[in-house]
C-alpha cells in the first residue's frame, strides 16, 4: 500500500502525463473563454430601434432582396398568358350526332317506302308474281316515325317538341335539314364560341394561349373580340342562315334556326389549372435577387434608427453566419495556443532551475495564475462594453482596457518564481489578452511592455516600500505607453487621451 502511494505521488510530482494534461487543460479553458468572440453575434434589433453601436460586415455575404424578388416573380406571373382550350373535336362530334339522328328516322321511312313500293298493285313479288299483301298504311308509318322520337332526341342531344317533330315528319326528315344545320354550326364553331367572353376580354392587353386539344398545338391569339359569346353565337345563327334559308318556308326555317341555336356549345374554355401551373413554374423559375455586401461594409451606424433595408442586411448576415466557422476557428485557436504554450515552455521554462526543482507543481502554479488572470480579463471585457456604451462621452471598449490588471500577473510570477520565469509568462498572457481583444496588436505591445517592466521593478522587492515605488514607476510608464499608442493611432489630443490616462493602472 505504501509503495503504491509513493508511486502515485511520484507520478503526480514528476510525471510527463500530468504536464501534458495541464497544457491541454489551459488550451481548452482559453478556447472556451474565447468562444463567444468566435461565435456569430446575434443582434435583436427591430424596425425603428436606435442602434447602440456600429455593426460592420465581418465577411462578404449575400443579401436577398425579398421585395424585389417578389416583384420580379409577380411580373413573371403576369407575363404568363392565360390558357384556353380549343375543343376542335366538338364540331365533328355534333355533325355525327345530327346525321345519325336523322338517319335513324330516314331508315324507317326508306324501309316503309320500299315495302310500299313492293306492295303496290301490279308490282311483282320476289318470285316474279303479284303479291297479295296490302300496302303499308300511312298511319302505321307515322306511328313508326313517332316511336323513334325518343331515340332521335337522345342521339341529337336536344329535346324536340311535338310541333317541331311534326314539321320534320311532314318534310320526311329531309337530308337537306341536317346539312343546313351543320353548315350553320360549322361557320359559328370554326370562328370559336367562348363560355364567358367577359372574362376573356380582360386578357385583351396581352392575349391568350389557345391550345388545340386534338393536336396539342398552341397559338397565341391577340384579337379576342373575334370569338363569339354564347348569346352572340345564337344571334349569328340567323345572320349566317339568312342566305342559306331564304327560299325555305318560314316554319322549317324557324325549326332549323332553333335546332342550330340549341346545338351550339362553347368550344373555347378557360383552363384554370393549366394556367395556374404555368404561373407557378414561372414564379419558381425566378431566381432570388441578391446583392453582395463586402467585408468591412457598415451595416448599422451607432445612433441611427434601424430601417427596413438595414434589418434585411442584418437578418441575412445572421442566417449566413452560422456556428460552423466558429467551430473551425475554435479548433484553429486551440492549435495555435497549444503550440504557443508548448514552444514557450520548451524554449524558456523546460530547463529553468526554478522549474526543474519541482516540475509539475511549478507548471500547475503557472497554469493556475494564467487561468485566473484570463478569467479576470474576460470579466473585464464583458463589463467594459456596457460601461463604454452608457458613458456620456463616446468611448470605445479598447480605451478602457488599460484599467485591466494584466500586469499584476507577471508581477505575481516574478515575486514567486523570479524575473526569468515572469518574462515568458508576460509574453503568453499579453498575447492571449490581445486575442481576447480581437487580435489587437497595440494591446499586446502595451501589456507586454508594462508586464515586462512591472516584473523587472518587482524582482528585488522585499519590502512594502519597494513595491509601492515599483507601482508608481509602472503608473508613469503606462502613461507614456498610452500617449505613444494614442500618437500612433492618431488620437493624441482631446478628452480621449485624458480618459486613457485615467484608465492606466498605477
Amino acid at each position: 500500500m505504501g509503495k503504491n502511494k509513493n508511486a502515485f505521488n511520484e507520478f503526480i510530482i514528476s510525471g510527463n502525463t500530468v504536464r501534458w494534461s495541464i497544457l491541454i487543460l489551459v488550451t481548452v479553458i482559453f478556447t472556451i473563454i474565447l468562444y463567444p468572440n468566435l461565435a456569430a453575434k446575434r443582434h435583436s434589433y427591430k424596425l425603428g430601434d436606435v442602434v447602440e453601436r456600429d455593426i460592420k460586415a465581418p465577411k462578404d455575404f449575400l443579401v436577398q432582396d425579398d421585395t424585389a424578388t417578389e416583384e420580379s416573380r409577380k411580373r413573371a406571373v403576369e407575363n404568363v398568358l392565360t390558357v384556353y382550350d380549343h375543343n376542335t373535336a366538338l364540331l365533328p362530334q355534333l355533325t355525327e350526332n345530327i346525321r345519325t339522328a336523322f338517319d335513324i328516322v330516314q331508315q324507317v321511312i326508306n324501309t316503309a317506302n320500299r315495302v310500299q313500293s313492293q306492295n303496290r298493285p301490279g308490282s311483282s313479288g320476289p318470285d316474279g308474281g303479284a303479291t297479295a299483301e296490302h300496302p303499308v298504311p300511312r298511319a302505321s308509318l307515322r306511328d313508326m316515325i313517332w316511336q323513334k322520337k325518343s331515340e332521335f332526341e337522345e342521339k341529337i342531344g336536344i329535346s324536340v317538341s311535338k310541333e317541331a317533330y311534326r314539321i320534320l315528319e311532314s318534310n320526311q326528315f329531309s337530308s337537306e335539314i341536317p346539312t343546313l344545320i351543320i353548315q350553320i354550326l360549322t361557320a359559328i364553331l370554326d370562328n370559336g364560341v367562348v363560355a364567358n367572353k367577359k372574362i376573356l376580354l380582360t386578357e385583351s392587353g396581352k392575349g391568350i394561349t389557345l391550345r388545340d386539344l386534338s393536336t396539342r398545338t398552341e397559338t397565341t391569339v391577340f384579337n379576342l373580340k373575334q370569338f363569339y359569346s354564347l348569346d352572340q353565337s345564337k344571334a349569328m345563327v340567323r345572320i349566317i342562315g339568312q342566305p342559306l334559308l331564304k327560299e325555305m318556308h318560314h316554319t322549317l326555317l324557324d325549326l332549323i334556326v332553333d335546332f342550330s341555336q340549341r346545338l351550339i356549345q362553347p368550344n373555347i374554355t378557360l383552363n384554370q389549372s393549366a394556367t395556374e401551373e404555368r404561373r407557378k413554374k414561372a414564379a419558381e423559375a425566378v431566381l432570388p435577387i441578391l446583392y453582395k455586401i463586402k467585408a468591412g461594409e457598415m451595416l448599422l451606424r451607432e445612433g441611427e434608427r434601424v430601417t427596413q433595408i438595414q434589418l434585411l442586411k442584418l437578418e441575412n448576415l445572421q442566417k449566413q453566419t452560422g456556428n460552423d466557422h466558429a467551430i473551425a476557428s475554435c479548433l484553429g485557436v486551440a492549435l495555435v495556443v497549444f503550440c504557443l504554450l508548448l514552444i514557450t515552455y520548451l524554449s524558456f521554462l523546460h530547463n529553468h532551475p526554478r522549474i526543474a526543482r519541482d516540475y509539475n507543481k511549478s507548471v500547475l502554479f503557472l497554469a493556475s495564475v494564467l487561468i485566473i488572470f484570463l478569467f479576470i480579463i474576460k470579466v473585464s471585457v464583458i463589463l467594459s462594453q456596457p460601461l463604454a456604451l452608457s458613458a456620456s462621452y463616446a468611448f470605445s471598449v479598447d480605451s478602457m482596457t488599460g484599467a485591466i490588471p494584466v500586469t499584476a500577473g507577471a508581477m505575481t510570477i516574478c515575486l514567486f518564481m523570479g524575473f526569468q520565469v515572469a518574462v515568458p509568462f508576460a509574453f503568453i498572457l499579453s498575447a492571449l489578452t490581445a486575442v481576447l481583444f480581437q487580435n489587437n496588436f497595440e494591446i499586446f505591445i502595451y501589456f507586454f511592455l508594462s508586464s515586462l517592466m512591472g516584473a523587472f521593478w518587482t524582482q528585488n522587492c522585499r519590502e512594502r516600500k519597494s513595491l509601492i515605488k515599483a507601482g508608481v514607476k509602472l503608473g508613469f510608464l503606462n502613461l507614456v505607453l498610452t500617449s505613444v499608442i494614442n500618437l500612433y493611432m492618431g488620437e493624441f489630443a482631446g478628452f480621449k487621451l485624458l480618459w486613457d490616462w485615467a484608465n492606466s493602472p498605477m
